[in-house]
């Protein structure tokens, strides 16, 4: 039967994270590791997620709202991996391909989840792991072999001196026919050094019973960084970063400094734009095509970006259409608006749209030209060609091709003495 189900273990705190949330829901650019780790399954064909939550699983399962095809297993008490496995059983039919993994690792890609699959399927096994091999493996449960056959997976707390000297190590991601996998948690003990039940014994009780149980190694370990901490958290966001920046760089983006530049996974770019230093684009943003951006420019969520949009330096946008050709150079705030093509967005201007309770909307026709330090308050709209004088606060319409001044004529008085 062709593809697999995926148990994603998600229940624990993470203490050493010293947070109040759940380890899984805290973010990788603006999304939820454990949200990465689901999206890969679905995208190496998984049929359905069973997520296995505990503490405050309803923050967990809020980060997974609107996903299709998941279901939901709740673990009352943490006793070990084995344990939190066996919490989806019963949403597992004798048919399937288990595939299990973690939600703090959310660098694993689609296409490691669909390559250890089909080694499965080819190999008619029982169960079969990922293996890496890591310079220190201090932690890591160690791949034991005999004659360069799996024998057992050894955890650091269990492992003699000679054992924890091994460097290919289990990276938690396992793929186990359903009967092998209910067989294998059935004949789990906790006689080890944490009194739980390791989702590693496996191995060891499967083999026991004549079953194919095999390890493959992949050559890239980065894949399989597990998320424990603050500092393992930038790691992550540090390699995950130059993995979306590559893959735009690839299909035709300039980014001048991969290493100051800080783009969402949900971020689409057009080809031949360019990325200046220090810029920072989250969520959903689509850029058009020759675009010029930064440097340390701010798009936020909701900003789509024609062809030949340049947003300068220290420019924030949010929420915000900008037609082609328009041109924000520096120093200005675009939120909740509609701009037209070819506009004139000038130095220090902003969309003022926020009234203390309620946002609202600023619409800007094609050709018009905003004056520097313009306040436009929204709700408000400028016509097509419309021009606004420098200093300007507009708070009324503006008709196509008309002129607007909002200011103070300026008072000179001469011969001022200050008084002191």
């Amino acid at each position: 039967m062709d593809g697999f189900v995926t148990v994603v273990l998600a229940a624990g705190q993470g203490t050493r994270m010293n947070s109040s949330l759940p380890k899984v829901v805290h973010k990788i650019f603006d999304k939820a590791m454990v949200s990465y780790a689901v999206d890969a399954a679905f995208g190496a064909g998984s049929k359905k997620a069973i997520i296995v939550t505990g503490f405050k699983e309803e923050i967990v399962r809020s980060e997974l709202l609107g996903k299709e095809n998941i279901i939901f297993s709740h673990q009352d008490r943490q006793l070990g991996t084995g344990h939190a496995a066996s919490m989806a059983l019963p949403f597992i039919t004798a048919e399937d391909d288990v595939l299990i993994l973690y939600g703090d690792m959310p660098l694993l890609t689609k296409e490691t989840l669909k390559n250890i699959h089909d080694i499965h399927k080819a190999a008619n096994a029982d169960l079969t792991l990922q293996s890496t091999n890591v310079d220190n493996p201090f932690g890591y449960g160690r791949i034991v072999r005999k004659d360069g056959l799996l024998e057992k997976i050894v955890e650091q707390k269990d492992a003699t001196h000679k054992q924890q000297e091994i460097n290919e190590i289990n990276t938690g991601l396992y793929c186990f026919k359903a009967s092998a996998l209910r067989e294998a948690i059935l004949g789990m003990n906790n006689n080890n050094a944490q009194n739980e039940l390791y989702l590693t014994d496996a191995v060891e009780i499967l083999l026991s019973k004549g079953k194919k149980v095999q390890a493959t190694i992949s050559p890239n370990n980065e894949e399989f960084v597990g998320v424990n901490s603050r500092v393992e958290l930038a790691h992550a966001t540090k390699i995950m970063q130059k993995r979306i920046n590559e893959k735009l760089m690839i299909s035709g983006v300039t980014i001048i400094d991969p290493t100051t530049t800080y783009i969402s996974v949900h971020t689409k770019i057009g080809k031949d734009t360019i990325i200046m230093p220090g810029t920072v684009i989250e969520g959903d943003c689509v850029i058009g095509q020759n675009c010029t951006l930064g440097p340390y420019a701010h798009l936020r969520p909701g900003t789509i970006l024609g062809d030949n949009v340049r947003i300068g330096n220290f420019v924030e946008t949010k929420n915000a259409t900008l037609g082609t050709g328009t041109k924000v150079a520096h120093l200005s705030y675009i939120g909740d608006a509609l701009l037209g093509e070819n506009v004139n967005f000038s130095c220090g201007a902003i969309t003022v749209n926020y009234d203390g309770k309620n946002k609202h909307l600023t619409k800007i026709e094609d050709n018009a030209f905003i004056g520097c330090n313009t306040n436009l308050i929204a709700p408000v709209e400028v016509g097509k060609g419309a021009f606004i004088a420098a200093g300007s606060t507009i708070t009324d319409n503006l008709p196509p091709d008309s002129f607007g001044i909002a200011r103070q004529r300026q008072t000179t008085k001469e011969n001022y003495i200050k008084k002191t």
